[in-house]
């Protein structure tokens, strides 16, 4: 009785080991996954879209400025 407990007990660390095995491999091929995708970024490229969205952004806050600025000077002129 006591060598087929012992014997339980091995197959449930098997079992255990194996499961934790796949969930590295699976962790291993998604970080490899995640470092092509880093490596193949055309960082260049990506720099100049942020640059360009930063430049569009300020032109957006800009417009809203001025056209806040002559709604403004449209109410001073009413009586």
């Amino acid at each position: 009785a006591n060598l087929n407990n012992q014997g339980g007990q091995l197959g449930a660390v098997q079992q255990a080991l194996t499961a934790n095995i796949n969930n590295l491999n699976t962790t291993s091929q998604n970080l490899n996954s995640a470092l092509g995708v880093v490596q193949d970024a055309n960082i260049p490229q990506v720099s100049n879209k942020l640059t360009s969205a930063a430049i569009q952004a300020q032109a957006g806050v800009a417009a809203l400025k001025a056209s806040t600025q002559l709604q403004q000077s449209y109410l001073s002129l009413l009586p």
